[in-house]
């Protein structure tokens, strides 16, 4: 896909579809795969190491309780992301991926980064992904904007930039979707999050983008991913079938018709 570099996202508990991520990745489909790591699965690195695939890491977060923008939680979000940081170790991962999060303060944010970043190689690693302006809990989000993101990012961390989360960002504050992208295509994204997004609703949703309800522009967005440095995406539409990657798939097959 020119260049592109386009990578599947699986959970570290969902091990039924490693020999179909082997096979995708013989053929050239992905580039590699990004993995987010549910609490209490370290068993099974080795059964991801032997894929043999490039990895990308993506942080445990609210899902599981973990939140950096809150301060009472800072203990529990470090003792988190040590497995977290045993997964990017023992996988020879670069990249770790962490939500800039929720109904907390910037202060907060970059307090627990700080204690994230004495845990691993370099701050470089730590990349934090731009979010909606609302949460699934109503609450408001840290990160909705390039002004945010850059408070965040401190000019030491790298950037995530998640299409998705900009456009339903864009919805909830009343501007234009491609404007706030463009913004954030200015602080040079390390990788990007692709799943549609649609204005049906202000919270986050990751559609399929072949999703009727998908209000994004495609076109314009794949452009954007050919134009960045590193041109590495991870398709981040809803698995409806833990036990298979052919919605993956269908996917990327229409983004590459596009």
């Amino acid at each position: 896909m020119d260049k592109i570099k386009i990578g599947i996202k699986t959970w570290s508990n969902n091990t039924k579809v490693i020999e179909q991520l082997k096979t995708a990745y013989s053929k050239g489909i992905i580039s590699y795969v990004e993995i987010y790591v549910v609490p209490g699965t370290s068993a099974n690195i080795s059964l991801f190491k032997a894929m043999n695939i490039p990895i990308v890491i993506h942080s445990t977060h609210s899902k599981h309780n973990v939140n950096i923008a809150k301060k009472e939680l800072l203990e529990y979000n470090t003792k988190m992301f040590k497995e977290v940081v045993l997964f990017t170790e023992k996988l020879n991962s670069e990249t770790i991926i962490l939500h800039a999060d929720y109904d907390g303060t910037n202060t907060a944010a970059i307090a627990c980064l700080k204690n994230f970043e004495s845990m691993v190689k370099n701050s470089g690693m730590i990349t934090v992904e731009n979010m909606p302006k609302i949460a699934l809990d109503g609450t408001e989000c840290l990160g909705q904007n390039a002004e945010m993101m850059k408070a965040i990012l401190q000019d030491k961390y790298s950037f995530c930039l998640d299409f998705s989360h900009a456009y339903k960002a864009a919805f909830a504050l009343g501007k234009e979707p491609k404007k706030l992208i463009n913004e954030l295509l200015e602080l040079e994204p390390k990788l990007f999050h692709l799943s549609g997004a649609g204005s049906y609703t202000l919270k986050d949703d990751h559609l399929n983008l072949f999703d009727k309800r998908n209000e994004m522009d495609n076109s314009f967005v794949k452009k954007a991913i050919k134009k960045s440095k590193s041109k590495m995406v991870t398709i981040e539409t809803p698995v409806r079938n833990l036990e298979s990657i052919e919605e993956d798939l269908r996917n990327i097959e229409f983004l590459e018709e596009l």
